[in-house]
């Protein structure tokens, strides 16, 4: 029995890593899920899903 295989052989952009990041030192407004809003900065937070400055954000 023979199997034929056909493919598409693309290049492709590849990132290999992120050299800069920059971070403002403003104030973040930042919310629970239910919409309480919280007087913490991001780095204070504990695990979990947030509201940033209107974006959802993961704490690891």
């Amino acid at each position: 029995m023979v199997t034929k295989y056909i493919g598409l052989l693309t290049k492709k952009n590849i990132l290999n890593g992120i050299d800069n990041v920059s971070t403002d030192k403003a104030a973040a407004e930042v919310y629970t899920l239910e919409g309480v809003k919280l007087n913490k900065q991001v780095n204070e937070l504990p695990k979990g899903i947030y509201i940033v400055n209107g974006k959802k954000m993961v704490v690891k």
